[in-house]
């Protein structure tokens, strides 16, 4: 009998950690979730509780999703990002070097850090720890050998709860039509341009890293498609009967997205499945039927 596969999942009760445990689980493998919230309690800055759990799993796999997402709470509470994102993936990279050396690593990375290599600063907190999280987990490499490799995903959406911006304005629309709150959306800049990327794409995407990915490598998780603020507002108009007010300063609000030198990961053979108007439709039936 073909022994299954045993992954640890990190950060497995957040919106994509709930996703991939879904995922890894229908396709049979062994999985271990761990969070702060649901399945196995840890978190990820303890590294006593960490070395214990992976010296008592020995993953094959560890897809690490465990961070802190937000540029806002990384500017009123720097300590924590650094110490989840960095800190606590150092405690990881730790844990697995000591007790399951073989266990191949997928870091999920973020789109919005910044090569340490540039003289421009990141613009924000949470963009310095996920630089640093992407120069540990190379340097890990570097230094011991380890099987890391780096996932950049663009911005998520599906069903699930999620604080992306996509789900903030689903939320808003119901809240609109049940009376809840006032007809009118706020947006910044319509013109601000976004690649937008299923989560069960996103997910999907990951499996194929553990199978094909290159040992030490980062590569870019997206559509490939930019959409702007108003054309997502247009798609998000028809899944509702309402005329949305829409009050915008097209002049304000900076993107910071920064060039990089990714591996492209449909050179191993992944594409995304969901179109958008899916992935819409989809967030909208969530938020109607489950909250």
């Amino acid at each position: 009998m073909q022994t299954k596969k045993k992954l640890l999942i990190t950060g497995a009760g957040g919106y994509t950690g709930l996703h991939a445990s879904s995922y890894f689980s229908n396709k049979g493998w062994d999985i271990l979730c761990v969070s702060r919230s649901a399945g196995v309690s840890c978190d990820v800055t303890d590294a006593g509780k960490l070395e214990t759990l992976v010296s008592d799993y020995c993953p094959d796999y560890c897809l690490h999703l465990a961070a802190v997402n937000s540029v806002p709470v990384s500017w009123t509470s720097p300590q924590t990002s650094i110490a989840v994102n960095v800190l606590g993936t150092l405690h990881l990279f730790e844990a697995i070097r000591k007790f399951a050396p073989g266990c191949r690593i997928v870091v999920t990375g973020s789109i919005l850090e910044k090569s340490l290599q540039s003289e421009e600063l990141p613009p924000h907190p949470y963009s310095l720890s996920k630089s640093f999280q992407t120069l540990l987990s190379r340097s890990w490499t570097s230094f011991y050998g380890m099987d890391i490799i780096v996932a950049k995903p663009c911005n998520l959406i599906g069903p699930g709860s999620s604080t992306g911006i996509c789900s903030l304005l689903v939320k808003k629309i119901i809240d609109i039509e049940q009376n809840k709150a006032e007809n009118q959306i706020l947006l910044n800049n319509p013109n601000s341009t976004r690649e937008f990327l299923d989560v069960r794409d996103a997910v999907s995407a990951y499996e194929v890293l553990f199978e094909k990915g290159q040992k030490g490598s980062s590569y870019e998780i997206g559509s490939g498609i930019r959409r702007s603020l108003g054309e997502v507002l247009d798609e998000l108009e028809n899944h509702t009967a309402l005329k949305l007010n829409i009050i915008s300063h097209p002049l304000s609000a900076v993107d910071h997205f920064f060039t990089q030198n990714l591996k492209p990961i449909k050179d191993l053979g992944w594409e995304p499945a969901l179109p958008f108007s899916k992935s819409i439709s989809d967030v909208f039936h969530y938020y109607r039927t489950e909250h």
